[in-house]
């Protein structure tokens, strides 16, 4: 093993916001009105939402958050790192509810934009992925947003309004929205281009990206760690696959490695997406090593 070119990238383990998210469900549960209610999980994470299960937090799943807040009539309940609309805080505070609200800074700062420019008479278009929560919460502050999920999706836009503006969910790939923007612009001259990617998801597929441009096509195994909800985390993988000689495991834990298939490549690089806890990075490395 001690042959191999082993590139553990940089930046691994919890982003900012998760991180944020999770400290500040953990120093406020005991506190909390019980029940504690998660509107959805916390971040995209089997063991994060294992954790907090086992600290008595109930967490609702595969609804919408109006859905899950309609039998809620005590206790208190959690609104993830991804944020949600207006709607849902009129709907908590007319139930009397407790709250405490995780959303991620970055997402906050992302819709708070993207109303700026509603406010100011904008069509939104917006690149993300339907169902996800960030979007969920996003559409549901005005009409005046849509959604497309893809490049294909741009044809079945009609908008007559002169003033438009693009943004996107923030764990989007930087690579797909720039072909997107190259498109709208074509059908869309004047459109204005707001900058919402976040840093982590950012970050992480540049350094991504540069590691496998330095191999120059050499064969090579990316190691894609993270829960296969998790959008930065899938398209971290979809980069991956984007090049030559390139085998791309996605896997949630060390368990799912196959050796078999590490031991055949010299190249090996390891990432994982931004909710997905050191210490399973940690794990995978030493497995390989």
């Amino acid at each position: 093993m001690n042959n191999k070119n082993i590139i553990v990238l940089k930046n691994q383990g919890f982003c900012f916001g998760v991180k944020s998210a999770i400290e500040m469900l953990e120093n406020n549960i005991n506190t909390l009105p019980k029940p504690v209610y998660l509107l959805g999980n916390i971040v995209h994470n089997k063991y994060v939402k294992k954790h907090f299960e086992d600290l008595g937090v109930i967490v609702l799943e595969n609804e919408t958050r109006s859905k899950m807040l309609e039998n809620i009539t005590h206790g208190s309940v959690v609104i993830t790192a991804h944020g949600v609309g207006g709607d849902i805080y009129k709907i908590i505070n007319d139930k009397g509810l407790t709250y405490l609200d995780t959303t991620c800074p970055f997402v906050k700062k992302s819709s708070e934009l993207i109303m700026e420019y509603v406010n100011n008479g904008y069509d939104i278009i917006y690149i993300g992925k339907k169902n996800h929560p960030e979007t969920e919460g996003v559409l549901s502050e005005s009409k005046m947003i849509h959604l497309i999920e893809n490049i294909e999706d741009i044809n079945s836009l009609s908008i007559s309004n002169n003033l438009i503006a693009l943004s996107n969910q923030t764990t989007m790939s930087v690579y797909d929205i720039e072909n997107i923007v190259i498109k709208l612009k074509e059908k869309y001259p004047s459109i204005v281009v707001l900058k919402t990617i976040c840093n982590a998801t950012k970050n992480r597929q540049k350094e991504l990206t540069d590691s496998l441009e330095v191999l120059n096509g050499e064969k090579a195994l990316v190691i894609v760690i993270g829960d296969p909800t998790s959008n930065n985390t899938r398209m971290l993988e979809k980069r991956a696959n984007g090049f030559k000689n390139t085998l791309v495991c996605k896997i949630e834990d060390s368990s799912m490695l196959d050796m078999n298939i590490v031991n055949n490549y010299h190249n090996i690089i390891i990432t994982s997406g931004a909710s997905t806890p050191s210490y399973i990075v940690d794990d995978v490395i030493n497995k390989i090593k």
